[in-house]
C-alpha cells in the first residue's frame, strides 16, 4: 500500500487566460436513395388476331440522370415465336435511357385459325444493381382467342337399299354441328357402279357441292332410281365428303346406297309331257331358224364365242353369245363392250354364208346394232368379207330384213362385228342371229398339220391326218413341236389328243408297242406349243413317233384321236 498526507507545490504563473478547446468536425452528408422500379401492363387483354399489343411499362422514381438496366423474367401459357413476338427467352433486361423515367416492353400476338384457350404473358421484376424492385408480383397480360370452332359435317343414307323399279329413293343426309346461323357450302364426290342418267337421277357429275340453308342443321341429296326391264346385278351409288372452307369432315369414308335389281329372266316355255311312256333319248338341239327367203338355213355353229375388238367383252352368265343361236326370242346375247362387240363362230366343214337375219331383243332399241362387218379366217389371218349398215326394226322380238352377202368363199370360221349401235350406250344386244347359206360335206382338211424339231424337218404330213416324226434320239422327240398351217378353208380347235409309240426301224430289233398318250394345245405356226410326255431314256437307235389321225368332226369342236 502507498499513502501520503499532502503534496505541496512551488513555482510561478502567467496572467493570460487559458486557451479555448478546438471545435468538433461537421457531420458527413447522407447518400441519395436508390430509384424504385414499378411495372404495369395496358391494355390487360388483346385479341389474338387483332391489331392491339400488350404494352408493359417500367417506371423509375428519383433521378433519371443516368441510364439504368433493370432485370425481368417472362412466364405464362403463351409461347414466344408461336403465340407472340416480343421479349426474348425466359429472362432478360431492359435499359432506361438517360433522362427517361420509363421503359417499355411490347408483346405482339401472332394470328392463327386454331380454336384454343386464352393465353397469358406474365412479366416479373428481378432485383439488380442500382435500383429497388417496387412491384414484387407478376404482371399478367392476356391474349384472347378469337377463333370459332368449325362445324363438323357427317353423312348418312336411309334407306340403305331401294328397289330399281320401286317408288323409294336413296336419301343422303348431311348434318352439321355447332352454329347454324350462316349458310354453308359442303363439297362431295359421287362414285359407284350405277350410272347417272341411265340407272338414276340425282347429284350431277362425279363432284359437286350442297348448301346448308341459314338456320338449318341438315342438307339432303336424293337419288331416284330409273326403272328398266333389264336383268342385271345390283348397283351402288357411293357419296364421300370432301374437305373445304368453313367446316371439318366428320365422316371420312364413303357412304354407299344400293339400287337392287328387281327384274327376272322370263320363264322357259312350258314342256308338254308325252302321252305315253317313251324311252329316254339324248337332248335334241334347237330347231334351225327360218332361213331368209330363197336361202337355206345353216345349223347352229359348233363353237360360239363372244368378243369385242376393243378388248372389253363381258356378258352376264344368262346372256351369253350362245343365246344368239338358240332360236328363242325370249333369250338374248348382251355384250357390255358396246360398239365393236360381236360374235365369233365356227363350223366343222367349209361353210358359205349367203345372208343373215337379226332378231331384236327385249330391251331399249339404243342397244341394237346399227352396222356390221363380216370377217372370215383365211390363210391364218382374219379378212373382212363384207360390211354395211343395219336397219333393225324398232319393235322388240322382231326379225330384220335379210342382209344379203356378196359371193363369199366357203370358210370354217367367221366373225360378225357390230362397229356402231343405234344409241350412245355401252351395251350391244341381239335376240337371235339366223344364218343362211350352204355347207360342204367334206371333213376338215388336216393336211396343214405337221411336226418338226430343231434338228429334223417334216417327216410326213398327209391329208388323212397321220403325222409321223423321225429322229435318232428321244431327246429330239421331247423338243418336237406340233404346229398348224391353216388352209384357206381349214380350221383347227384349241386342243387335241394324240399318242406316240416306239416302233421297229431298219437296222434295229423290233420292240413291243408301248402307247404313251399326251395332250397338247394346237396353235398357229407363229406360236407353236411343245409336245410333252415323251420318253426320257436315251436310245441311240432310230425312233418313230406316230400320231393317230387328227380329224375335226362336223359338230365337235375338239380334235379327236
Amino acid at each position: 500500500m502507498m499513502q501520503i498526507a499532502d503534496l505541496k507545490l512551488s513555482g510561478s504563473q502567467s496572467s493570460a487566460p487559458a486557451p479555448s478547446p478546438a471545435p468538433a468536425p461537421a457531420p458527413a452528408p447522407s447518400p441519395a436513395p436508390l430509384p424504385v422500379i414499378t411495372l404495369g401492363v395496358s391494355p390487360a387483354s388483346v385479341a389474338e388476331d387483332g391489331s392491339g399489343n400488350l404494352i408493359y411499362t417500367l417506371t423509375r422514381s428519383g433521378s433519371t440522370t443516368s441510364a439504368l438496366s433493370v432485370n425481368y423474367t417472362v412466364n405464362g401459357t403463351a409461347t414466344l415465336g408461336t403465340d407472340y413476338t416480343g421479349p426474348l427467352g425466359s429472362t432478360g433486361a431492359i435499359t432506361f435511357a438517360a433522362g427517361s423515367a420509363t421503359a417499355v416492353l411490347t408483346v405482339d400476338p401472332t394470328a392463327d385459325g386454331t380454336v384454343e384457350a386464352d393465353e397469358t404473358v406474365s412479366l416479373s421484376l428481378v432485383a439488380g444493381t442500382g435500383y429497388t424492385v417496387g412491384t414484387s408480383g407478376a404482371v399478367v397480360g392476356t391474349i384472347s382467342n378469337d377463333d370459332v370452332e368449325l362445324p363438323v359435317i357427317t353423312l348418312g343414307v336411309s334407306p340403305a337399299s331401294v328397289a330399281e323399279d320401286g317408288s323409294g329413293n336413296l336419301i343422303y343426309t348431311l348434318t352439321r354441328s355447332g352454329s347454324t346461323t350462316s349458310a354453308l357450302s359442303v363439297n362431295y364426290t359421287v362414285n359407284g357402279t350405277a350410272t347417272l342418267g341411265t340407272d338414276y337421277t340425282g347429284p350431277l357429275g362425279s363432284t359437286g357441292a350442297i348448301t346448308f340453308a341459314a338456320g338449318s342443321a341438315t342438307a339432303v341429296l336424293t337419288v331416284d332410281p330409273t326403272a328398266d326391264g333389264t336383268v342385271e346385278a345390283d348397283e351402288t351409288v357411293s357419296l364421300s365428303l370432301v374437305a373445304g372452307t368453313g367446316y371439318t369432315v366428320g365422316t371420312s369414308g364413303a357412304v354407299v346406297g344400293t339400287i337392287s335389281n328387281d327384274d327376272t329372266s322370263p320363264p322357259p316355255p312350258p314342256i308338254t309331257p308325252p302321252t305315253s311312256p317313251t324311252p329316254p333319248t339324248s337332248p335334241t338341239p334347237p330347231s334351225p331358224p327360218s332361213p331368209a327367203p330363197g336361202a337355206t338355213a345353216l345349223p347352229r355353229p359348233g363353237v360360239i364365242t363372244a368378243l369385242d375388238l376393243d378388248g372389253f367383252s363381258a356378258s352376264p352368265s344368262w346372256e351369253q353369245a350362245e343365246n344368239a343361236f338358240d332360236n328363242q326370242v325370249t333369250t338374248k346375247y348382251l355384250n357390255s363392250g358396246g360398239p365393236n362387240a360381236g360374235v365369233e363362230f365356227s363350223y366343222g366343214v367349209p361353210t358359205q354364208i349367203s345372208s343373215f337375219v337379226i332378231t331384236t331383243a327385249n330391251d331399249v332399241p339404243e342397244r341394237d346394232p346399227a352396222s356390221y362387218q363380216m370377217y372370215g379366217l383365211q390363210s391364218g389371218s382374219w379378212q373382212m368379207l363384207s360390211s354395211g349398215s343395219l336397219q333393225l326394226p324398232a319393235a322388240r322380238y322382231t326379225d330384220s330384213a335379210a342382209v344379203v352377202m356378196p359371193s363369199l368363199p366357203a370358210l370354217m370360221q367367221y366373225r360378225l362385228i357390230f362397229p356402231t349401235l343405234k344409241g350412245t350406250g355401252t351395251m350391244m344386244q341381239i335376240a337371235d342371229l339366223k344364218l343362211s347359206g350352204s355347207q360342204s360335206s367334206a371333213p376338215a382338211n388336216t393336211s396343214g398339220l405337221r411336226i418338226q424339231s430343231p434338228t429334223q424337218s417334216v417327216a410326213h404330213q398327209g391329208s388323212d391326218g397321220l403325222i409321223a416324226y423321225g429322229g435318232r434320239d428321244p431327246s429330239e422327240a421331247q423338243s418336237a413341236l406340233l404346229t398348224l398351217e391353216p388352209q384357206a378353208d381349214g380350221i383347227i380347235r384349241d386342243k387335241g389328243r394324240m399318242s406316240w409309240r416306239e416302233t421297229s426301224w431298219p437296222g434295229r430289233p423290233s420292240s413291243p408297242q408301248r402307247p404313251q398318250p399326251f395332250t397338247a394345245g394346237l396353235r398357229p405356226v407363229s406360236n407353236p406349243v411343245p409336245l410333252t410326255g415323251m420318253a426320257t431314256t436315251v436310245d441311240q437307235h432310230h425312233w418313230q413317233k406316230a400320231a393317230s389321225p387328227l380329224v375335226a368332226p362336223l359338230a365337235n369342236p375338239w380334235l379327236q384321236a
